[in-house]
């Protein structure tokens, strides 16, 4: 469902952010659409909506996390099926 535009403000507002910098969180080529989707002009698009609150830690179902340098030696079941796959080729 497409936020309205009362909750596209408190959101932002929620995440102490100004429109230029919420703009910039959604990865809008033009800051002053934020401002659109606050008055109402125009709304945002599903996709966009939902990084946004992902970016902010809003999103009710996900969060992000930064994944882990991989090890620099692979070990376990996993290493040794792929050193094996790279044997058989």
């Amino acid at each position: 469902m497409t936020p309205t535009a009362d909750i596209v403000r408190a959101a932002r507002k929620r995440a102490g952010l100004t429109q230029t910098e919420a703009a910039r969180v959604a990865e809008l080529g033009c800051v002053q659409r934020w401002s659109e989707y606050e008055r109402g002009i125009t709304t945002i698009d599903l996709a966009r909506w939902q990084w946004f609150l992902a970016r902010v830690g809003q999103h009710p179902d996900f969060i992000l996390v930064v994944r882990p340098e991989p090890a620099s030696e692979p070990s376990g079941r996993l290493a040794r099926i792929a050193a094996d796959a790279i044997a058989l080729a």
